[in-house]
């Protein structure tokens, strides 16, 4: 599913017309449906999931001793060798707080929590994205505008859906990453984004 077709595709679910092209940045309901969309995709990716996780990734200095993540790098915390450094970053280039110098004489090891474009998610993660915008989307510009009767049934419709599509994004997740769909996920991510850097300003262009 491309972009395009997942922002129509919401505007269905809400009752709106199709657009013929994206309307990035424009005040228009196509765009003000994107905005709610890149928003909440970045949201979601950013939770780190078995699609968008890279684990044991070496990130080397550049001729001038900097590491500057690549576009798109949504979290990331030193593993094995480098577990113990205290890092973070500022704009793209990760800062050595223990010795409170940006430069580096060796390779760094990270695990990485990638945004990835919507057209390469796997189909559950944009279905989870798509259900979880629409019922955003409704809820903030067009619920008000709705008499209650009809906007109890879609309501109930959007999140009905919303959350089928949840269920099974997390369930199709908990196997590809081989955990059970019960273990304790929440505590695992508490875990390692205690030690984690978000990095922040991630353009909307890369969505």
């Amino acid at each position: 599913m491309t972009k395009l077709e997942a922002i129509n595709d919401l505007l269905d679910r809400v009752g709106s017309l199709p657009i013929g092209a994206l309307q990035t940045g424009t005040s228009s309901i196509g765009g003000m449906a994107e905005r709610t969309f890149d928003k909440t995709d970045q949201e979601i990716q950013r939770s780190g999931w078995h699609f968008n996780t890279y684990r044991d990734v070496t990130r080397a200095p550049d001729v001038s001793n900097y590491i500057d993540l690549p576009t798109g790098v949504l979290w990331f915390e030193p593993v094995g060798a480098d577990a113990w450094r205290k890092l973070k970053v500022d704009g793209v280039r990760i800062y050595d707080l223990d010795n409170n110098t940006d430069e580096f004489t060796a390779s760094l090891l990270l695990n990485e929590i990638r945004l990835l474009t919507f057209a390469d998610l796997p189909g559950h993660a944009q279905q989870h994205i798509l259900a979880e915008a629409a019922m955003r989307f409704y809820n903030r510009h067009f619920a008000k505008q709705t008499d209650r009767a009809t906007r109890g049934l879609l309501v109930r419709d959007l999140d009905r859906t919303r959350m089928r599509a949840l269920r099974e994004f997390e369930s199709l997740d908990a196997e590809q990453s081989g955990m059970n769909v019960f273990g304790n996920r929440g505590a695992i991510e508490t875990v390692g984004r205690r030690r984690g850097v978000s990095v922040y300003g991630v353009s909307n262009a890369y969505l």
